[in-house]
């Protein structure tokens, strides 16, 4: 065959599927296979599943409206049960509500009819460096001071 079964895989859907609770440190699962990815000189693909930087990251605007009502819409486990962590994103494909929620958890107040010209700003911005924006980078937009920290294509 190919190679071996990815563990962190199995262990979820024997946990998940059949109900087998293994003593396994799920918590553990990411950092296992970041070092064994370092010691053996393979990569593990961003988009892998469950320990890939980017198997808990969302932006479509649909998307992230239903993950911040209700998490279990797109993530069936919590990304901190397997070392992870949840991240939005921001780009072309990014709405007003993750907008409205990260301004809201960071205590900065704007009204709703600048949110438009803020998410244009930041979708623009996105499109020009060809990749999503982080929550710091879309902080730094709102405080102005983005431009300081970046050249702009």
């Amino acid at each position: 065959r190919c190679g071996n079964a990815p563990i962190e895989e199995v262990c979820l859907a024997l946990k998940f599927f059949y109900k087998m609770d293994l003593n396994v440190k799920y918590g553990m699962l990411t950092e296992i296979c970041r070092l064994v990815s370092k010691y053996s000189g393979v990569m593990i693909p961003p988009h892998k599943a469950v320990v890939g930087a980017n198997a808990f990251t969302h932006e479509s605007g649909i998307h992230v409206d239903g993950m911040i009502k209700h998490p279990r819409t797109y993530q069936n486990i919590d990304a901190e049960s397997v070392g992870q962590r949840t991240r939005f994103l921001f780009g072309k494909h990014s709405g007003k509500s993750i907008l409205r929620y990260t301004l809201k958890k960071h205590n900065i107040s704007r009204k709703e009819k600048e949110l438009d010209s803020l998410l244009k700003k930041i979708k623009t911005i996105s499109e020009n460096k060809q990749q999503s924006l982080s929550e710091e980078e879309v902080l730094l937009i709102c405080e102005q001071k983005y431009a300081e920290k970046l050249i702009l294509v």
